[in-house]
């Protein structure tokens, strides 16, 4: 288990493993502490930089992440990469 700082100002993201979802979420308020929300969501093991790929890549990537973000079938898109 980990956490980081949220993106909002304030605000703190908490990781667990799946199968602890449930007792990390109601194990929080009873140390004082306010849950805005509890969601699951994929946190890449083998992050991808953007700029270790050539330009062709990067675009290729681009494009065909976007094609998923514009798909209605799709509801979200998780991608390990970063800047």
């Amino acid at each position: 288990q980990d956490f980081e700082a949220g993106e909002e100002e304030g605000t703190t993201l908490f990781i667990t493993d799946i199968a602890d979802l449930d007792a990390v979420s109601k194990a929080l308020p009873a140390q004082g502490i306010k849950v805005l929300s509890v969601k699951l969501g994929y946190k890449a093991k083998n992050p991808i930089s953007m700029s270790s790929l050539s330009a062709e890549q990067q675009e290729e990537v681009q494009e065909f992440l976007a094609g998923l973000e514009n798909d209605d079938d799709v509801q979200h898109v998780y991608a390990g990469l970063v800047d």
